[in-house]
């Protein structure tokens, strides 16, 4: 019983060490089986991307292999780090996109048929500026389309000339049955790909009816993209198509009050037939997408602190911060150049933060020569400007773009300086209350039209546009005509008597036109001339002529001249006309400083009121129609009297030299005493820098005059 009993003992150990045994093979087997698990697509992608970023192309290439899975993961690669690029996590730089673009172009090595890396390439090369390549990618991707092909064909063909081509493409049958699927990768995004063709070739500013085909026709494919569709509106108005304008409108105001307000340009929008609460809404949308711009660098801690103040008798130099693409041969550059040498140096100093590249013009050295310090900071991220301004300390940063094209808005939102000033490039309001100044005058904003405001209203005495014409244009005497040699080299009728309007075409509307049409029929020997800024629109305003019963014959169109004789030529005119839903502006001024009388309409924005601030300040405010009847009785009177014609054009004259509108010193004298008024108000106070207290401080006036300041 005994041994029977040890042998039981025994059995059960021997079974116990046997399971042991087998569990411990068991989780060795499994983890074996963990080990030579191979890595997700997703870790692969990321170890990837590691080594594209480390420029271990070689390393990526044998890390991912071969075939289809092998491009998948690559083009994972590629995606992830463009869109860390994007979002602040890597500096977004011009190696950086080096980077990214090879790594574009060994995923199409791998695999040709991925669209989706073809469609990033294109975005590229569009976010650095190289728009025709950026066309030319997508147009390619159109190409590839067995549906789509057709129709780029027919785009080409409007471009050439015949009007309504795409509308008689006959929509093709596939080849490829309805069963086969493509890959995500594989796929064509048709409206996102027109969309791009017509942006892309937008901004060529060539072949603008490809682009305004290739618009319609990513709004055919998807009804509700908004993008397409605003940008589908303001082609329109940039090549004068006025045919679906009504409609086109009816629909805009919907989507905004609705909320569908993205991709729409808010300087656009303070051209259109838009009431004023519907443009604070597209302001509103931009702001709110410039703050998710800032976003990214909100998250690392930037150590901003205030600059020092001293008291008002031993105040320090007042350091000011300008913000600008435009410190070039621009029109903005034009107009500021000379400010900066002119401030006064023992209490004032300048720097610029230039977001553009040299362009080597004389403009640019006017501007460079009157800083302090100079920045160029185009392919610098967000962040790192900003710091670069508190560094420096600046009291005062002065943004000259605001929603304008090169502009950095997402700059001021992390508050470098304690004053910050919206000014010049954007004639409204930006909706940013990290913005705390904007700086008018009370004729182009009074404080009725404050609207939306999230600045204060700066008030300088007189005309708020600053000019350098008495600086950089010789004074002509009016009644010195043209040299005829220059009018002839280029085209224009020496004696005949032109209305004129020289501004980019997009800001000329129906109204507008009708009243420059009524004028010209009541004296049937005036003729309008106007810029092919752009081409696209002189069939168009042609055409309107012809309905407005005007013949087409007496609109001349020409093409923008050179800079060193542009205003010479522009002396042949005769009267100006002004475009009632933005004013002429660089154009206005150009105009009157060449003796040529301007007739204007305001309105109800900034935009629309320039015109009305020029002639005021010149004492000439028989010039500001209050009506469009009116406008045109103005207009038909200097047509049909000589001799008021030449009244006018005499005390244009006088005023250039002894008014206030070109007195660039007096201008000069009274920005600096806006800016001393505005240092002190900080001191007062407490303005925020940085993110601290944005937005906690009371608005204690909402207008700041630097009339209602000093009586010296």
């Amino acid at each position: 019983a005994g041994a029977i009993f040890v042998m039981r003992v025994a059995l059960v150990v021997v079974v116990v060490l046997c399971a042991a045994l087998a569990c411990d093979a068991g989780r060795g087997s499994q983890d074996t089986a963990k080990k030579n698990k191979p890595d997700s697509p997703n870790k692969i992608a990321r170890r990837a991307e590691q080594l594209v970023r480390n420029s271990d192309y070689a390393g990526g290439l044998r890390l991912v292999g071969g075939g289809h899975l092998a491009s998948a993961i690559w083009s994972a690669a590629c995606v992830q780090l463009a869109g860390q690029s994007t979002t602040g996590g890597m500096e977004d730089s011009v190696s950086n996109q080096t980077t990214i673009m090879r790594c574009y172009q060994t995923t199409l090595r791998l695999d040709p048929r991925i669209h989706r890396i073809r469609m990033q390439m294109g975005l590229l090369f569009f976010q650095r500026g190289m728009y025709e390549k950026a066309a030319r990618v997508y147009m390619r991707l159109i190409a590839r389309s067995e549906l789509e092909a057709p129709y780029l064909k027919a785009a080409w063909d409007e471009e050439k000339g015949d009007m309504g081509a795409m509308k008689r493409v006959v929509k093709p049958v596939p080849t490829q049955p309805k069963s086969a699927r493509l890959l995500d990768s594989e796929k064509l995004w048709p409206a996102e790909t027109w969309y791009m063709v017509a942006s892309s070739v937008e901004m060529t500013h060539e072949n603008l009816t490809l682009s305004y085909a290739a618009f319609r026709r990513a709004v055919d494919l998807k009804k509700d993209y908004l993008h397409a569709f605003h940008g589908l509106v303001h082609m329109c108005c940039r090549i004068c198509n006025w045919e679906d304008r009504e409609e086109h409108f009816r629909h805009t105001r919907h989507l905004i009050d609705t909320g569908g307000v993205d991709g729409m340009g808010p300087i656009f929008a303070l051209n259109y037939p838009l009431e004023i609460e519907q443009v604070c809404k597209v302001v509103a949308g931009r702001a709110n997408l410039v703050k998710n711009q800032a976003a990214p660098f909100r998250k690392v801690p930037l150590s901003f602190l205030p600059p020092e103040f001293a008291d008002r008798e031993g105040m320090h130099k007042i350091r000011i911060a300008v913000l600008s693409a435009d410190l070039n041969i621009r029109p903005v550059g034009k107009l500021i150049q000379s400010v900066f040498r002119m401030m006064d140096y023992t209490r004032f100093e300048v720097a610029g933060y230039c977001l553009e590249i040299n362009d080597g013009s004389s403009v640019l050295e006017n501007i460079v020569e009157g800083v302090v310090k100079w920045e160029w900071v185009k392919n610098t991220d967000t962040g790192s400007i900003a710091e670069n301004i508190n560094e420096w300390a600046a009291h005062v940063m002065i943004d000259l773009n605001a929603y304008t094209a090169g502009g950095r808005a997402s700059v001021g939102v992390l508050r470098p300086a304690p004053v910050q000033i919206n000014y010049l490039g954007f004639p409204f309001t930006m909706g940013l209350p990290a913005y705390d100044y904007v700086i008018t005058d009370r004729i182009a904003t009074p404080p009725e039209h404050i609207a939306c405001y999230a600045e204060k209203l700066a008030y300088v005495p007189h005309m708020y546009m600053v000019n350098d014409y008495r600086q950089s244009y010789p004074l002509r005497d009016v009644d010195e005509p043209p040299p005829r040699a220059l009018l002839e080299e280029y085209g224009i009728p020496p004696d005949d008597f032109f209305f004129a309007n020289f501004n980019h075409l997009q800001k000329l509307d129906p109204d507008s036109y009708s009243y420059w049409m009524a004028a010209m029929r009541k004296h049937p020997k005036t003729k309008l001339w106007l810029l092919r800024f752009p081409r696209e629109a002189e069939r168009y305003l042609r055409r309107e002529a012809e309905a407005a019963g005007v013949h087409p014959d007496r609109i001349m169109f020409t093409d923008k001249f050179p800079d060193d004789v542009h205003m010479d030529i522009k002396r042949a005119a005769k009267v100006l006309l002004d475009t009632s839903d933005y004013n002429a502006h660089v154009s206005g001024l150009d105009a009157l400083w060449i003796g040529l009388p301007v007739v204007t309409l305001p309105g109800d924005r900034m935009a629309r009121r320039s015109g009305a601030s020029f002639l005021l300040n010149m004492e000439m405010p028989e010039l500001v129609a209050r009506t469009g009847e009116e406008f045109v009785e103005i207009a038909s009177a200097l047509a049909g009297s000589p001799r008021k014609l030449a009244e006018m054009r005499h005390r244009v004259a006088v005023q250039r030299v002894e008014g206030k509108l070109f007195d660039t010193p007096l201008w000069v004298q009274d920005f600096q005493r806006l800016l001393n008024h505005m240092v002190e108000t900080a001191m007062l106070f407490d303005h925020p820098v940085g993110m601290r207290g944005q937005g906690k401080y009371k608005r204690f006036h909402q207008v700041l005059a630097a009339s209602d300041i000093y009586a010296d």
